[in-house]
């Protein structure tokens, strides 16, 4: 099944089954434990197609989660503005992604740590390949918690997934670029450890669609889906021109504003 049927069905199963409920920033539609598991098989690239999606910036994203810097500088050079709300007028976002990444507790880097456990455990099955967003010492400092809040790699012989757990996921603006992080992930790892990136699995805590949202939901789920796109990779690295995106093809963009 396509990346973006799978995807519209998840949408559609918050809209028949989802609470109504009050949030912080307006009223949502909401599901409790949902999950989205996705196959990178045949060089599938699971860039969501139901509504144009511009994967260069979230590939940005990745790179510069991959940096571990606080500043959003790497992204408003790419053109995603979407942290700005959060970030302080130095353009930093304190505790945020890359850090908690790259500098846990200030000194800890995980990534480095996951590359490890993968590669010294026999046949790379390790069950503590896990790489966590979330501290309560800092949520306090944190202007936006992190949403989703680890990453589990498991190794099965020569193939990898990933889990992605979330606390909270804006299903119709902010999953569809999370999905371009953390496959990019999963296959930056794989690569790292010599296996082979096969699924990944979005598990969400709290699946919702805002209120305001719903308009331009309901009209991308009337649209066709098209194929997964692919990726080619020139250098595993942490630049944007490395990675691209070919044979991706969609249906228009839709608008809708970012809740803040």
């Amino acid at each position: 099944m396509r990346s973006s049927d799978k995807y519209n069905e998840l949408l559609r199963k918050i809209i028949l089954g989802g609470s109504r409920l009050k949030t912080r920033n307006g009223y949502a539609v909401q599901l409790t434990n949902q999950t989205l598991k996705l196959s990178l098989s045949e060089g599938r690239f699971p860039v969501i197609t139901s509504k144009k999606i511009f994967y260069n910036k979230g590939i940005a994203e990745f790179c510069w989660l991959m940096q571990g810097k606080k500043s959003i500088d790497y992204l408003l050079e790419h053109n995603v503005t979407w942290w700005n709300a959060w970030a302080d007028e130095n353009n930093d976002l304190e505790n945020s992604y890359p850090q908690m990444l790259r500098k846990y507790n200030g000194t800890f880097d995980q990534l480095i740590y996951v590359i490890n456990e993968l590669r010294d455990n026999p046949h790379g099955l390790s069950r503590r390949a896990v790489i966590s967003f979330w501290n309560p010492e800092v949520i306090k400092e944190q202007p936006l918690p992190c949403c989703y809040v680890d990453m589990t790699f498991v190794a099965e012989g020569k193939s990898l997934d990933m889990i992605m757990n979330f606390r909270s996921s804006d299903v119709f603006l902010g999953l569809p670029y999370d999905i371009i992080v953390g496959t990019l992930m999963l296959k930056y790892i794989a690569h790292a450890t010599n296996h082979n990136a096969r699924s990944i699995y979005f598990n969400l805590a709290n699946a919702h669609i805002y209120e305001n949202h719903l308009n331009e939901v309901n009209e991308m789920l009337l649209k066709p889906t098209f194929p997964d796109p692919e990726i080619e990779i020139d250098k595993y690295s942490f630049r944007v021109e490395d990675y691209k995106i070919i044979n991706y093809n969609s249906n228009e963009y839709i608008k809708a504003k970012l809740n803040v």
